[in-house]
């Protein structure tokens, strides 16, 4: 059946009123499961944050990444969170547990050699800016100047200025004052004093913070994972696989002992160098 138009997603009444029996074809219907879940994320995206909070709540539920008898509040705000993130890539409500679970997780290697022969990341490391970028997080983590979410605040990156949920990914939430706007500038002063830009510095900053090659904004996943890791979390560490930014730091560093000294500087620069230097 269709209504005549190229139209396939309908609210209920929609349906009701645009429905003929009379437009029902004869030849037998397919049961297509990748056209179902497409059907399903349109009428997802269609919806508002709070309205699919309790069916990602129980999605959550279902994998045990909620302690029993949490903090009211704090579960909220994790849930809030959890769906906010994926909002506009999920398919079914279980896509935001397993993507939280992602993001919560940390898969940078032991060791360079650990990274998969002629994977992006590896060839990303050969290129020299990453160990350079990672050690100088690691400095400004260690020192205390890398920004991270407020623990007053850690909703302020799915939220904007009137306090609606963020959805789109490319969208910065908070004023001017809070976590997302201070790992922006921080961004801009680490280019600046590294002399990278673009995807020499985000590819780097990423895998160093996430352990992905690619993936949702760093300060959203960043946030979820101190709602994670606060004192009294609503979050079953073990179940969610919850590795914190202490521990993704601890691990950088031994990752970063293990680059050889070949891929510790920039490819680029080196070249340039070599090219000045017979000039």
């Amino acid at each position: 059946w269709n209504d005549g138009t190229d139209n396939e997603i309908f609210t209920r009444e929609e349906l009701i009123d645009a429905f003929d029996i009379d437009r029902i074809v004869k030849s037998p219907s397919v049961f297509d499961m990748d056209k179902l879940k497409w059907v399903n994320s349109q009428h997802l995206k269609r919806m508002e944050v709070e309205e699919i909070l309790g069916l990602v709540e129980e999605q959550l539920g279902f994998m045990g990444m909620i302690k029993e008898g949490a903090d009211e509040a704090k579960k909220s705000d994790f849930i809030f969170a959890t769906t906010a993130l994926a909002k506009q890539m999920l398919e079914t409500t279980q896509d935001a547990a397993t993507n939280a679970k992602t993001v919560l997780g940390y898969s940078l290697p032991a060791a360079f050699a650990d990274l998969e022969d002629g994977s992006e990341a590896k060839e990303m490391v050969k290129q020299g800016n990453f160990y350079g970028i990672a050690m100088k997080i690691i400095e400004m983590y260690e020192s205390g100047s890398f920004p991270i979410p407020n623990s007053s605040n850690l909703l302020a990156a799915f939220m904007d200025g009137s306090n609606k949920a963020i959805v789109e990914d490319n969208q910065v939430g908070g004023d001017e004052t809070s976590y997302p706007q201070a790992y922006k500038a921080t961004m801009k002063s680490v280019a600046k004093e590294m002399k990278v830009k673009g995807k020499n510095l985000f590819h780097p900053v990423r895998l160093a913070l996430t352990g992905e090659m690619s993936g949702q904004d760093v300060t959203k996943q960043m946030s979820l994972l101190a709602l994670a890791s606060e004192d009294d979390t609503a979050v079953n560490a073990e179940a969610a696989d919850v590795v914190t930014i202490e521990a993704r730091m601890e691990k950088l560093k031994g990752f970063c002992d293990s680059i050889p000294e070949e891929f510790r500087a920039s490819k680029q620069a080196s070249d340039d160098a070599a090219n000045r230097s017979k000039d």
